[in-house]
């Protein structure tokens, strides 16, 4: 639309000292015509656009101009209000996020301003359920900084997480120099990308301990362009590494569409089998890392997953459930 490359145009103006027209036509992704058109659309809106010819010529606002316009629709600014969630908290830079946001949000008119407001309201991003089981990761805020300050650090890494060397005692630990290049959150998991004596290691942030800045500049570097494909190839070669273990499950209420979602995101594959029955259920069959696994996702859902097969994942099921009613007499 228009309407939108014009205000393209306008904030390229604005943080732009001195800008030519195949500048703005490549920037814009347009022809050198459309943008001297578009610029003379802005004169006649009343924008003092003005033009110096030569070899360092090309079009600049007048100096001290200034507009309130933001540039933000109010689905842009909702989504940065909602952006707010823990996980900004958790890396230690909340106030930051919050001064910001209120000065970009500033720009916006007061209906505006409302509108989003009100609309972020409804949607919430929490950190915890209801038995506040959230990750723990009390080390970020510390990682975060020695990655963004390119700094050495060290710390004590744990075969467990937090919460299971709470549950199950202490755990084999490690200590640690690294080079940190990154920081990772998939699936609600934060994990820690660095150069250990110079090889590519991935970390569990809720495996780290007794962090310890070292002060020391890294010594080994990484391109931020590079972290997406090293993310990607670490994933790839895990899974290909871990065993597959195969269940099939019923969901027996098929308008349980955030289940079905959930189970997705917690499988390696979740493939629909055709119905066996003409009652609305839904069938599938999930391949999941191990036999630990598939209990440990499927059986918080025991009500509401029906377990067809194997006979072993079962059998765990009824031990499970037998031990609960032994355990209430």
């Amino acid at each position: 639309m228009r309407a939108d490359r014009l205000l393209a145009l306008l904030m390229v103006l604005r943080h732009r000292d001195r800008v030519t027209a195949r500048e703005l036509a490549a920037d814009l992704e347009v022809s050198e015509r459309t943008v001297l058109r578009d610029i003379e659309a802005l004169g006649a809106a009343g924008v003092p656009v003005y033009s110096e010819r030569g070899r360092a010529g090309g079009f600049s606002l007048l100096p001290g101009w200034s507009t309130d316009l933001s540039g933000l629709s109010g689905d842009e600014a909702r989504a940065l209000l909602i952006a707010g969630s823990s996980a900004v908290a958790g890396l230690g830079i909340g106030a930051a996020f919050s001064s910001g946001l209120a000065k970009v949000l500033s720009s916006l008119p007061q209906e505006g301003r409302r509108a989003a407001a009100e609309g972020a309201a409804r949607i919430l991003v929490l950190d915890v359920g209801w038995f506040g089981n959230s990750q723990q990761t009390p080390g970020l805020g510390a990682l975060q900084q020695a990655v963004t300050g390119g700094r050495r650090l060290t710390f004590t890494y744990s075969s467990g997480t937090l919460a299971e060397r709470r549950d199950h005692g202490p755990r084999p630990a490690t200590t640690r120099t690294v080079d940190p290049a990154g920081l990772v959150s998939a699936a609600g998991v934060w994990y820690l990308l660095a150069l250990h004596r110079g090889e590519r290691r991935i970390y569990r942030v809720d495996r780290i301990e007794e962090i310890k800045p070292t002060g020391e500049p890294l010594r080994t570097t990484v391109d931020p362009a590079e972290l997406t494909t090293w993310w990607a190839e670490s994933r790839a070669r895990f899974i290909e590494r871990i065993a597959e273990y195969q269940v099939e499950l019923e969901v027996r209420d098929p308008q349980d569409g955030r289940l079905v979602a959930g189970l997705r995101s917690a499988v390696r594959v979740l493939e629909q089998l055709p119905a066996a029955a003409d009652d609305g259920s839904l069938r599938f069959r999930a391949t999941f890392a191990a036999i630990e696994h598939a209990i440990a996702t499927l059986w918080p859902l025991a009500d509401r997953v029906v377990v067809l097969a194997p006979d072993s994942v079962r059998a765990a099921f009824r031990g499970r459930a037998a031990a609960v009613l032994a355990a209430q007499h």
